[in-house]
């Protein structure tokens, strides 16, 4: 009897446990045709054995089934795009300084040091397009860095025109959403590639929807447990796209899901593509 007591106690615990764990999807409702791009956070994400914005990373994101990938983007001393993470090199490699402190062909010789299973290095974004299976139907999203210590009003004009080039190069303007914190850069942006779709990257929703408005923005960029669903709908009644991020495991995708939002930069890309499949 005491057996019986325990098992079926057990029993209870672990339904309750299965049941908070696996939340129900509900219906989504955005801007994007009701349906959310999956993108993947600096390729498969933070906790990948290959480095974040790598070639490696970009390459198994595809892999995935992914059709969309969030990019790291900085400008280096020779006013190349390079895609790289961090504020500072010290952090991920064995070089210390910005990005904007060396030229081109000196960072795509530095190696990355985050794991001794994935030799990679750090890559120039002309490279990085060159090395991964995209192609017209791809959605980009340029997370752009603006780390330099040498004058703003030349290090701001370069990134835009280098920017420009490489879209109009490439051909990704419709496919591209370009993310910023700093609205003087967004204001640079918006009048040199006009039809860009510009997201501010704010600290909190109401300064983000402000800075929207205020700019004629295309959206607002921001992290999932920053924003509710109402705000999300609000945002949607003006007319702006809203991208969450910070979705480190299973439980975040199916939050953020759930808000509605018109993409997910995940971390946990195979989870989220396989929640949001018919």
């Amino acid at each position: 009897m005491q057996y019986k007591l325990h098992k079926s106690l057990f029993i209870a615990i672990c339904t309750l446990i299965f049941a908070a764990c696996s939340q129900e999807i509900l219906t989504i409702r955005n801007l994007n045709n009701n349906e959310i791009i999956a993108c993947g956070h600096g390729g498969m994400g933070i906790e990948s054995i290959y480095p974040m914005n790598s070639k490696g990373s970009a390459q198994k994101l595809f892999e995935s089934g992914a059709n969309a990938i969030e990019i790291d983007i900085q400008l280096s001393k020779d006013n190349q795009l390079i895609a790289f993470h961090d504020i500072e090199l010290s952090n991920q490699t064995d070089f210390t300084g910005f990005i904007s402190d060396y030229t081109s062909s000196e960072i795509e010789n530095m190696d990355y040091k985050k794991n001794p299973l994935s030799s990679e290095k750090i890559i120039s974004l002309d490279n990085y397009f060159k090395n991964i299976p995209w192609d017209s139907s791809t959605h980009f999203t340029f997370d752009l860095k603006l780390c330099t210590n040498i004058d703003q009003t030349a290090y701001f004009q370069n990134f835009v025109i280098a920017l420009d080039s490489f879209i109009s190069k490439n051909h990704i303007l419709n496919n591209l959403h370009i993310e910023s914190q700093d609205t003087t850069f967004l204001k640079l942006l918006k009048k040199q590639i006009p039809g860009s779709q510009l997201f501010i990257y704010p600290t909190n929703f109401e300064a983000g929807l402000a800075a929207a408005i205020s700019l004629d923005l295309y959206g607002i960029t921001i992290a999932h447990y920053n924003i509710t669903k109402e705000q999300i709908e609000l945002a949607h009644q003006f007319g702006f796209r809203v991208a969450v991020w910070n979705t480190h495991s299973q439980k975040d995708n199916t939050d953020a899901i759930n808000k509605s939002p018109d993409i997910i930069q995940t971390d946990e890309i195979k989870d989220l593509l396989d929640k949001l499949s018919p």
